[in-house]
């Protein structure tokens, strides 16, 4: 199917009212391209560790807001999308750029979800991966996923290396925290594999809505397990119901900054005889973290 690509030109303070007007025009998949959110990434320090320069270097400079629509509503769409950007300039003292609208066509071919074409069942060890849409013969404990637009798909190596090392440890009828659980796919993995029960817990509304989903895919009874939605680092309710809890093994797929910060109530959430599974540490700040987990009490296994 054919779609058209609608782009609008503006700037990083009217962005967000340009793309509001797109969305109530009916249009999909509506995005913000603009250099100035980047600066995050620089002043997030606790959830990136690692900006790729190419990455900012290769951004485009123009601010745009973009969306799609059938081609049919195209003309009418384009029209009423002008009416509505020059009633705005109008009503508003604001610098809206130059507001150029540009057509394009673009080929569909899964445009939302093409790719889920390259995402195919695969194996970690004794556990088979299997996205929803798709279906597997294997004998291996299959995890029925779709990520949506939630972190975790199993293929990144981070995610990976935490389901290869839960297999080395017992899970069977362990009490579970999956940390910044994003699709829920470690927590889920561990039920597979005969966890008796576990927590769940991220800050994103997506995480825990496709949690729920894909524990749902898995037939995992309610009763074995909850999913929390806030922050621990602000939400002084939610760490200490957390902590109380007593887990035999934490799950946390996060970054070094974030896995810092979470150090001293890993240790509090954990038995005296539990294991942190810990992921997603770039390599130059291994030893950092290491060295933090060391000197409160941890004893690291396997690095």
């Amino acid at each position: 199917m054919k779609w058209c690509k609608i782009e609008v030109e503006t700037n990083s303070q009217t962005a967000d009212l340009v793309s509001d007007i797109m969305f109530e025009l009916g249009m999909d998949g509506v995005e913000i391209t603009d250099r100035n959110n980047l600066s995050f990434l620089a002043s997030d320090s606790k959830r990136w560790d690692y900006v790729d320069d190419e990455f900012v270097k290769n951004y485009p400079d123009k601010v745009t807001a973009k969306g799609m629509v059938s081609p049919n509503l195209c003309e009418s769409i384009v029209e009423q999308l002008r009416e509505k950007l020059n009633e705005c300039k109008e009503l508003f003292t604001l610098d809206f750029g130059s507001l150029n609208i540009t057509v394009n066509s673009v080929d569909d071919k899964g445009w939302a979800d093409g790719w889920k074409k390259y995402y195919k069942p695969f194996a970690i060890d004794n556990v088979m991966i299997v996205p929803k849409w798709e279906s597997s013969t294997s004998k291996k404990i299959k995890v029925i996923l779709d990520p949506g637009i939630a972190f975790g798909t199993g293929n990144h190596a981070t995610t990976a290396g935490c389901i290869k090392l839960m297999q080395k440890i017992e899970v069977k009828n362990k009490k579970i925290l999956d940390m910044g659980c994003g699709s829920g796919i470690l927590g889920i993995t561990a039920l597979k594999l005969g966890a008796s029960h576990c927590d769940f817990c991220d800050i994103s509304q997506d995480a825990y809505k496709m949690t729920k989903e894909n524990a749902g895919y898995n037939n995992i009874p309610l009763n074995y397990m909850e999913v929390f939605l806030g922050d621990i680092l602000t939400d002084c309710n939610l760490r200490m119901k957390l902590e109380s809890k007593k887990y035999d093994i934490v799950l946390a797929n996060l970054t070094a900054g974030i896995l810092s910060e979470f150090c001293n109530f890993f240790k509090k959430a954990l038995k005296n005889s539990g294991f942190l599974i810990a992921s997603g540490i770039i390599a130059e700040r291994k030893q950092e973290i290491a060295q933090k987990y060391s000197s409160s009490g941890f004893i690291i296994k396997e690095s």
